[in-house]
């Protein structure tokens, strides 16, 4: 949504109409996306004048917590390739068996934490809302945290990915040469 739209749907679901800080702050801190904003409100993070990153970060970490751990994890390794990524490189990265991988894709997909771009390129996977992508990478242990990302820059370097993305992964496993 547009911040007017985020501002009315916010007002609709406080049952009052926000002002012009409180709308703003929902806006930039929701990306617009209509749930995170319904969630924000419902919530009770409108009336907080101080700003609600970390109310968001919280519903986030609520609704990460609802997927099955085989989904979590799954979500763990598609934040850390990034807001987009392929099928192929995170059934690489992520190990997971082809059936295990499809339902927690779909899975994510069916709770609005992912959406799915076909294109020229083919199929890309995004994450609905910035602060799902970080907030899953946050989630991943310290120890995965450089084995996640020598995974992924395996799997890209195998895929023919892009140089640049080969190369941060790398960065992030500590295999900078």
């Amino acid at each position: 949504l547009d911040a007017a739209d985020t501002a009315a749907l916010a007002g609709h679901v406080a049952g009052r109409a926000l002002d012009a800080g409180a709308a703003s702050r929902i806006y930039r801190d929701t990306e617009g996306n209509p749930l995170f904003v319904v969630d924000t409100v419902r919530a009770g993070l409108a009336e907080d004048e101080a700003g609600p990153p970390a109310r968001v970060r919280a519903v986030i970490q609520w609704r990460l917590a609802q997927l099955s751990p085989p989904t979590q994890a799954l979500a763990q390794v598609a934040a850390a390739i990034g807001r987009r990524f392929s099928l192929d490189v995170l059934a690489q990265a992520s190990g997971q068996d082809e059936a295990l991988l499809l339902e927690g894709l779909d899975e994510l997909w069916r709770r609005h934490l992912v959406r799915v771009e076909s294109g020229a390129g083919g199929t890309m996977y995004d994450f609905s809302h910035d602060g799902i992508r970080a907030v899953a990478y946050d989630e991943l242990a310290p120890i995965r945290r450089r084995a996640v990302p020598l995974r992924i820059a395996r799997a890209l370097e195998a895929l023919g990915g892009e140089a640049s993305q080969l190369a941060y992964h790398c960065e992030q496993a500590g295999q900078v040469q």
